[in-house]
């Protein structure tokens, strides 16, 4: 209970017990929990009986407690700054290492032996060490144990679904301050495991007593786990860095004054902090990237000067990340169902969608409840999916259309087959939504929700006709937050290699006017002439117009890459310092699974990516960095249409809401007729009288929208924009009511307030 003094006394009391009845096994953990006790109650020195209990251990040949215990003393000294002294008693432990080299005690040398390397400043050595530190302490973690045991009596029948859920709710948690002050390495080690059959258990668990809320807590919790797996230490760096550097209004409470105790027990960090603020402002306040011969001198001190203060600052995180420090996991962020619906606009509902097994369940939120659904046939879903896509003309990156292709309304038919299929039980009232909010998993980040077609509707038109779609990768990733955007003074452009006109000429006017409506347009050459996280810190808006490959997304940036000065495509340097990046990203050359109908290979995703994994990282890691209104193409489509897309949205995003603006956007594009010569897909499309418009959803529905940003840009006088005005004050949340008729028109109303008066699940006919 954080009590460090009585626990002090009780452990001392274990000692003496455990020394007079000769059992050497409890007098090593109070030993070692008595010196855990010290460093976490911030004692002073190395705690005092380590060297005595030691010494004589090891005169009485006890060479496994002795070990252990000089280990303790050794990772003492270093936490003392006392490196050298460290060192050597690290060396003498390990050569008394023997036939304990298969133990724990060899672990904590291992995880010793990293720390050393760090505070020596030889990072690279110990990077290698840590990670074979974690790896061991994985297969030996008692937690990790506990976890595949629980599975094991779940699959069994063993425990009822009642003591699952506790069980696994405690073994899943958060790490605990506690956590990180007594076992660090167990903690990363726990975080960087992946659980998903943990989750997927506790998720049935859920399911099975019909506690749909929770199960639906459960797919989050799924989710940004699953993210923190693919991460560094579990995530640790991320959530150091986050506390750190990322925005005050971004953070919780017991991140704020995590950072303060950080800060005042590191003021060396807060002077480099502060100074790289100061250079990152100096650069952000010129040019980004040098227009003129007499800038590329200027910039790139510039760019050394902060370079040098940006490593510097990354070192000294990786320095703290492996040691006796709490740390909380701010991103993803976590949110309960009932924060879910009170963060809900009036008339907005969110559909999160979560892949167990070979089923697929669906939760509709609303204000006022929570329903599930489910599918039963993940691969029959699948199989329509791709019938669908292939409807829209995603069979290869290459293929053109015919003019009957372009007139046809196959397409339509199979888009109101997937939406009864994937909605048909879900209670969602279009009539009643004014926003849609999807947060897919699996097969469904393929999917063009914007194209489907409900039977109910009139006009029966898509669905983006009826209702603003917008897409997160978890629900509390996918709201809107009040916090205002930030003012565009830069916005980088990517456009290199792009072929949107019939000849170079005209692709390069078209790509000028679209530089022309951009606020403060960078133009970002490859290669950049600086490293491209350094670049994309000093950036607002970002508009990438050439080809991304998925793999690199999921990893580095959409950025160039520069041929010297540190150039770097490792897959984790998108979350080196400096935080934060640009907060409106468009990306149009991003090509998925969706782009080949679902056949083939996924062009550069890593194989053991689940279905939309490399969509899921993707978004995850550029929210990370500050992103809060992506757009992300699923497939390609090149040319005048794609352009005039992207044009018009971002021309938009100064006057209006993302989403508002992204539909008039498609809205504008859908009905200007098509421009063969300036279509990469139509090349050598016969043209007999009047082309066709843009209106077949190939042109329009393979774009994936995610917005956080606020309701209302700010200083709009509309304060009722806001979503706290329209935020219910009661915490818990309460099921939906029966239908009421309005009168007249219909008013906007809670999608499926429809729904019984307690949550329920159906089964989805296939």
């Amino acid at each position: 209970r954080g009590d460090g003094r009585r626990a002090a006394h009780f452990l001392a009391e274990a000692g003496y017990s455990a020394y007079y009845y000769e059992n050497w096994d409890a007098l090593t953990e109070s030993i070692w929990l008595g010196w855990i006790n010290h460093m976490a109650s911030g004692g002073a020195g190395v705690y005092a009986p380590l060297e005595p209990v030691a010494e004589w251990t090891q005169l009485n040949r006890m060479q496994h407690v002795a070990t252990k215990l000089r280990l303790a003393q050794a990772e003492s000294l270093l936490w003392m700054g006392q490196v050298e002294p460290a060192a050597a008693a690290v060396d003498a432990a390990a050569r008394r290492m023997g036939e304990m080299r298969g133990g724990l005690t060899n672990i904590h040398l291992l995880y010793l032996q990293a720390n050393v390397n760090l505070m020596r400043r030889q990072f690279t050595p110990a990077g290698e060490l840590l990670n074979q530190a974690v790896a061991a302490q994985a297969s030996a973690s008692l937690r990790n144990f506990q976890i595949g045991r629980t599975n094991e009596m779940f699959d069994a029948s063993a425990i009822s679904p009642r003591i699952a859920a506790d069980l696994y709710a405690s073994l899943l948690a958060d790490p605990r301050p506690a956590d990180w002050a007594y076992q660090p390495l167990d903690t990363m080690a726990v975080l960087k495991t992946a659980h998903d059959p943990a989750f997927d258990r506790w998720f049935l668990a859920a399911v099975d007593r019909k506690e749909f809320p929770l199960a639906l807590e459960v797919a989050e919790r799924t989710k940004r786990r699953r993210f923190l797996a693919s991460l560094p230490l579990g995530g640790r760096l991320l959530a150091l860095r986050t506390i750190l550097e990322a925005p005050d209004t971004s953070l919780s409470r017991n991140a704020l004054l995590e950072r303060q105790q950080f800060l005042v027990s590191f003021p060396a960090y807060r002077e480099l902090m502060e100074a790289g603020a100061a250079m990152q402002e100096a650069l952000r306040t010129g040019s980004v990237v040098p227009q003129s011969p007499e800038e590329i001198k200027l910039l790139s001190a510039q760019y050394d000067a902060w370079a040098a203060n940006t490593r510097e600052r990354q070192e000294f995180l990786m320095q703290l990340a492996p040691r006796r420090l709490p740390s909380s996991l701010e991103f993803p962020p976590l949110r309960t169902v009932a924060e879910l619906q009170q963060s809900l606009a009036k008339g907005e509902a969110l559909v999160e969608f979560h892949a167990v097994g070979g089923e697929l369940h669906g939760f509709l939120v609303t204000r006022t409840g929570v329903h599930s659904w489910q599918i039963d046939d993940l691969r029959r879903l699948r199989s329509g999916i791709s019938e669908f896509l292939r409807a829209q003309g995603n069979y290869s990156a290459t293929r053109t259309f015919s003019a009957e292709e372009l007139s046809s309304e196959r397409w339509q038919k199979t888009a109101t087959d997937a939406y009864k299929a994937i909605f048909g039980d879900s209670r969602l009232d279009l009539a009643r939504t004014t926003s849609l909010v999807i947060v897919p998993d699996d097969v469904l980040w393929y999917l063009p929700f914007d194209a489907l077609i409900a039977a109910d509707l009139d006009p029966q038109t898509p669905l983006a006709d009826h209702v603003p779609v917008r897409y997160g990768p978890t629900g509390a990733l996918s709201l809107r937050r009040p916090e205002a955007l930030r003012r565009a003074q830069h916005t980088g452009v990517v456009a290199n290699h792009v072929d949107f006109g019939k000849d170079d000429a005209e692709t390069k006017e078209m790509v000028e006017q679209l530089y022309n409506l951009l606020p403060g347009a960078v133009r970002l050459p490859d290669p950049l002439p600086e490293p491209p996280h350094l670049v994309a810190a000093l950036l607002d808006g970002l508009v990438v117009l050439d080809d991304v490959d998925s793999q690199r997304m999921t990893g580095n940036s959409p950025l160039p890459l520069p041929r010297y000065r540190g150039a770097s495509d490792d897959a984790n340097a998108w979350a080196a310092l400096p935080y934060g990046g640009p907060e409106r990203i468009v990306i149009t050359g991003l090509a998925t699974a969706a782009e080949e109908g679902l056949k083939g290979s996924r062009r550069g995703a890593a194989r053991d990516v689940r279905p939309g994994g490399e969509i899921f990282q993707t978004l995850c890691r550029m929210m990370a960095g500050g992103a809060r209104t992506i757009l992300l193409t699923r497939w390609r489509t090149g040319g005048r249409t794609n352009l005039e897309l992207v044009r018009e949205f971002t021309q938009e995003l100064s006057q209006a809401p993302a989403a508002e603006a992204w539909g008039r956007a498609r809205l504008l594009a859908r009905e200007a007729p098509l421009d063969a010569e300036n279509e990469p897909r139509l090349r050598g499309l016969e043209q007999e009288g009047e082309l066709a418009t843009a209106n077949h959803p190939f042109f329009w529905a393979g774009y994936l929208l995610v917005d956080t940003g606020p309701p209302a840009l700010a200083g709009e006088e509309d304060a009722e924009a806001a979503p706290a005005s329209d935020a219910p004050t009661a915490t818990k949340a309460v099921p939906l009511p029966p239908p009421v008729e309005p009168e007249g028109e219909v008013a906007a109303n809670d999608a499926g307030d429809e729904q019984p008066a307690e949550s329920s699940t159906s089964q989805t006919p296939n």
